[in-house]
């Protein structure tokens, strides 16, 4: 057998081995319970934390604007997969802008007009209902406008990837 190739041989084996042995110890840590279940949810310590989240926010729109002014602008971009590319940038545009609107406007509303437990999938909006309350909850249905911006992605991505290997 040649010598390069059982080097590459064994380096193999040598690879598995060190993977199987971070898998064990990962196996292990988290049979003793050292690592406590998490959430998709972050809270945000005030007052930096809503600042840096709204920031981000900021940057993102800057951002999709810049992309959006610059995909107008070139004439390369006319075909299907830069369309998608379009709609989903204006979605999570729209998407963004609404986020921001739902951040302010849960800051404008008293601590009494949240039912706020430990559990943040338990959280409650509590009555009487005012437009502030009507509209910091409509802004909740971020959803409606985050879900076709990733379809709109997607199928931007898939008609690049089709075009780009008919070609």
């Amino acid at each position: 057998m040649n010598s390069q190739v059982l080097v590459v041989f064994e380096a193999s084996y040598y690879i598995f081995y060190m993977h199987m042995l971070f898998f064990l110890t990962c196996l292990i840590i988290l049979s003793l319970g050292i690592i406590e279940p998490v959430f998709a949810v972050q809270t945000h310590g005030p007052p930096e934390g809503f600042y840096s989240h709204m920031l981000a926010h900021v940057l993102f729109v800057v951002a999709i604007i810049f992309l959006l002014y610059f995909l107008r602008k070139n004439p390369d971009v006319k075909t299907k997969p830069w369309r998608y590319f379009r709609w989903s940038l204006f979605f999570f545009l729209l998407w963004n802008l609404d986020a921001m609107a739902a951040h302010i406007f849960k800051k404008r509303l008293p601590e009494t007009a949240l039912y706020l437990p430990p559990n943040p999938f338990e959280h409650a909006l509590l009555g009487p209902l005012n437009w502030e309350k009507w509209f910091f909850y409509i802004t909740h249905f971020d959803h409606l406008l985050c879900v076709p911006a990733m379809f709109f992605l997607m199928q931007s991505l898939r008609h690049f990837y089709q075009s780009k290997n008919s070609l």
